[in-house]
């Protein structure tokens, strides 16, 4: 009993990202992922080379044991990608039209849209603050979204 503890502990916080950076791509528009301790940060754009950052991006915040980032990217014809909140608080900072966030109330409305969307993954990534599980999800789903990883942790 004692090992499965440790097991799960180190397990939480393995996942938990410290200060890494993700890059997600889908027909030439890039949404740049800065994780940092229990908050992530999106931007609309490549940074990978950029030593400053918009003032405008997503921001999720998960603080605590049991919170969790997830959500779904859907990168749209329009150029625009929309955040579908699945886990804790998403929030946009400053003005920006190229992202937008979208949270259903109701749970039918949201698994009316999930089912929509089943075997039609290709603008569609998942994110997740376990990245393995991230990555798991959306090689299972057959996402056409290109991600690349990078971490200095």
């Amino acid at each position: 009993m004692r090992s499965l503890v440790l097991i799960c502990f180190l397990f939480t916080f393995a996942s938990c990202a410290t200060n890494r950076l993700t890059i997600y791509s889908y027909n030439h528009v890039t949404i740049t992922r800065v994780d940092k301790d229990d908050r992530t940060y999106f931007y609309y754009g490549d940074y990978r080379k950029s030593h400053s950052l918009p003032k405008e991006y997503i921001l999720a915040t998960y603080p605590g044991f049991n919170h969790v980032m997830s959500a779904v990217l859907t990168f749209q014809k329009n150029r625009q990608v929309t955040f579908i909140n699945m886990g804790d608080g998403l929030e946009k900072i400053g003005k920006t039209d190229s992202m937008a966030i979208l949270s259903y109330s109701d749970p039918s409305d949201f698994n009316k849209w999930w089912d929509k969307i089943q075997l039609h993954y290709d603008n569609i990534v998942q994110v997740d603050d376990a990245l393995q599980h991230e990555k798991e999800l959306n090689k299972y789903n057959n996402s056409k979204v290109i991600a690349i990883y990078s971490s200095d942790d």
